[in-house]
């Protein structure tokens, strides 16, 4: 996932520097596994990503979290986006 395809799809991250979100894409990348995911991958990291970077310091002033202290991208990646095989230690 590049930088400019993470941005079309998450346009509120536009104030943080690319740096910064790319440090957090290549994060979600190598915490998810591309093989379990499938075609389901990119989209995995682009969520993956926007959630830890919505808890970020860099973030605060935009979190969108609910009661329970989820933001609405991990709520998302919870509910709708699964590994199509899952592997002991894989995260989710």
């Amino acid at each position: 996932m590049t930088y400019a395809e993470f941005i079309l799809q998450f346009p509120e991250f536009t104030k943080l520097t690319q740096a910064q979100v790319e440090v957090y894409i290549a994060q979600a990348e190598d915490m998810l596994d591309e093989d379990a995911f499938g075609d389901m991958y990119e989209l995995a990291v682009a969520y993956k990503a926007a959630d830890s970077l919505a808890l970020s310091p860099f973030s605060q002033h935009m979190r969108m979290v609910n009661k329970d202290g989820m933001t609405t991208y991990g709520e998302f990646f919870r509910s709708s986006i699964r590994p199509r095989n899952g592997r002991r230690g894989m995260v989710l």
